[in-house]
């Protein structure tokens, strides 16, 4: 392309991106289409696991247990603590086989594997 070619084509880009920032509506519609576009990029691509943990004889619930997630999916460990229904959740796990374990007050442990799937939250209920 010659320099006057590139020079016109330049400067009708200009002119419509101008007269195209002019409008309201086209500049709502530009952001609106910009996030639709990233909308699925932000999807999250996980699963969870929860639970809820209790006396092995009574049934009772337990407190206070340290719920750890272990994978090679992860860079690290993932800890949860029971509420005073037992209950524990870890949310937002990369899908792949997990090792949970259990640990009490009184120092007894309790290991389970469990996978986790896509946007699925996978139920373990634990006697300790």
């Amino acid at each position: 392309m010659k320099y006057n070619e590139l020079k016109f084509i330049k400067s009708r880009l200009a002119q419509a991106t101008q007269f195209a920032f002019r409008s309201p509506a086209t500049v709502t519609a530009m952001v609106l289409a910009g996030i639709l576009t990233c909308a699925p990029v932000a999807a999250q691509q996980v699963g969870g696991i929860r639970g809820k943990v209790t006396t092995e004889q009574t049934g009772d619930s337990l407190a206070g247990v340290t719920v750890t997630a272990t994978s090679n999916v992860l860079p690290g460990a993932r800890t949860a603590v029971t509420k005073a229904d037992g209950s524990y959740s870890l949310p937002l796990l990369i899908p792949g086989r997990y090792q949970l374990t259990f640990t009490a007050a009184d120092g007894s442990v309790r290991r389970t594997e469990v996978d986790v799937r896509l946007e699925q939250t996978s139920n373990v209920d634990v006697p300790a």
